[in-house]
């Protein structure tokens, strides 16, 4: 893991002592560092150049509503962050929330686009239908930061049926 020098240069952050690895890490600057090399390109996480395939309409059906789902857990990702902030106990671990309320953010919005992508106009409305579902208190799992940045879509679409064929 590297971060920035003072003169901008790379450098070993595990090298550093606790506290300047605190200081550190606890960072927009290390985030936004940190994220610039795989977001490098994407637009609303997605290559432009890469063409989607045609989806039969089961698949696209499957698709928009494994989406929503990640919709519901990144939403309640981002709303429990952002309410962590308040009562972090220190400036270094507010900014560390901060960060990870953009990142949820940011998750949330490429879904959003996705969605909108397949042809869904009022996504919110789309996400809301599944809401009964995450209040029964069943799990929903999402890939959130089990899946590569660099993933390819195929493999990305593979895990999304794994995981509707298992707990599905």
């Amino acid at each position: 893991m590297a971060g920035r020098g003072d003169d901008g240069s790379r450098r070993d952050v595990h090298a550093l002592d606790h506290q300047q690895f605190l200081e550190e890490v606890h960072s927009f600057e290390f985030w936004f560092h940190s994220v610039e090399g795989y977001l490098s390109g994407l637009v609303w996480g997605h290559r432009p150049e890469t063409p989607d395939p045609p989806l039969p309409e089961a698949a696209r059906e499957s698709l928009i509503t494994v989406l929503c789902n990640y919709c519901v857990g990144e939403s309640a990702a981002l709303e429990g962050a952002s309410g962590l902030v308040a009562i972090a106990p220190n400036r270094l671990a507010k900014i560390f929330l901060a960060t990870q309320v953009a990142d949820e953010g940011r998750h949330l919005e490429v879904f959003h686009h996705r969605l909108r992508d397949l042809g869904v106009a009022d996504v919110d409305a789309e996400v809301e239908r599944l809401r009964p579902l995450v209040e029964l208190g069943g799990y929903i799992p999402c890939p959130d930061h089990r899946l590569a940045p660099d993933s390819k879509w195929d493999n990305v679409r593979y895990y999304c049926d794994r995981m509707r064929q298992v707990f599905g």
